[in-house]
C-alpha cells in the first residue's frame, strides 16, 4: 500500500515519528519526504497491527498535522522499516 500525507508534515519529526510507531507495530516498508511538501508512506499492508499503526500515524506526534491521504496499491517487499532520502 501507497499513502501520500498531506499537511504540516515536513520540517515536524513525521517521518521519524512515523519510522519509531511502524518499528512498535512491526510494520515494513519506508517513508520519504516528496518535493511538493507531502510525505510518501510505503507499506508492506499484511500486517495484523496496520490499523493500530495508521490511526496512530493519523493523531500525529503532537506536532505534525495530516490534512489529507490517498491511498493506492502497491508492491512492497521490504523486510524492515527506513527512512528513504531524497524526493
Amino acid at each position: 500500500m501507497k499513502i501520500i500525507f498531506s499537511g504540516r508534515v515536513q520540517g515536524v519529526g513525521f517521518r521519524f515519528f512515523v519510522q519509531s510507531t511502524a518499528l512498535k507495530y512491526q510494520i515494513s516498508g519506508y517513508v520519504k519526504n516528496l518535493f511538493n511538501g507531502n510525505v510518501e508512506l510505503v507499506i508492506n499492508d499484511n500486517s495484523k497491527n496496520i490499523n493500530a499503526f495508521l490511526l496512530e500515524i493519523r493523531n500525529g506526534n503532537g506536532y505534525s498535522r495530516v490534512l489529507k491521504e490517498e491511498r493506492s496499491s502497491y508492491l512492497c517487499n521490504d523486510s524492515t522499516f527506513r527512512i528513504k532520502h531524497g524526493g
